[in-house]
């Protein structure tokens, strides 16, 4: 979705406020920002004008501000809602399920390639949080191309295999990890 379609980006939080009743500015933020439907600052001004249209409410609890979705503006979104590209449809939905950020949606795998110089190869493989490195993985491969084929088996299972290390290293009883 372009970030300059004020209309869209309206629609967008619309349909992220009703899928989660009521969702707090933060996460709202949050969300948006980490999968760039929009800056901080368009995020703003759209949340400014839904409110003035009264299709959203604004309510303060716990210190934190929330939004809920009006009777218009669920009508509004009714008429538009097919206009939000079915993919992030689907991934506000599943955001909306979460109960809020969960630690996990945030998290990304990448991996690099190097050469070295006796002919093998090194696959460095991250955990990215956001824009901060969770986890660092270094392999060193018997070549390059082995390393590469290494690589995309990161991409495809490496959050799987990072959270199984993860919760493996969290449990109690820590007696099989020796």
């Amino acid at each position: 979705m372009p970030q300059n379609d004020f209309t869209a980006n309206k629609l967008l939080l619309l349909f992220l406020i009703r899928e989660k009743d009521a969702i707090s500015r933060s996460d709202l933020s949050d969300f948006v920002i980490f999968h760039q439907y929009m800056d901080y600052f368009t995020m703003d001004q759209c949340l400014a004008e839904l409110e003035k249209t009264e299709l959203i409410v604004s309510s303060e609890a716990d210190m934190k501000l929330f939004y809920r979705i009006t009777g218009r503006g669920l009508e509004t979104l009714e008429l538009f809602e097919l206009r939000i590209p079915y993919s992030q449809r689907r991934e506000m939905s599943e955001f909306a399920g979460l109960g809020g950020i969960d630690r996990s949606s945030t998290l990304g795998t990448e991996a690099e390639v190097e050469e070295n110089a006796d002919g093998s190869g090194t696959l460095i493989c991250r955990v990215r949080d956001y824009d901060s490195e969770a986890f660092t993985l270094t392999i060193r491969a018997d070549s390059p191309e082995e390393a590469a084929k290494l690589r995309q088996a990161w991409l495809e299972r490496g959050l799987r295999l990072f959270r199984q290390l993860m919760s493996g290293l969290r449990e109690e009883d820590r007696t099989d990890l020796l």
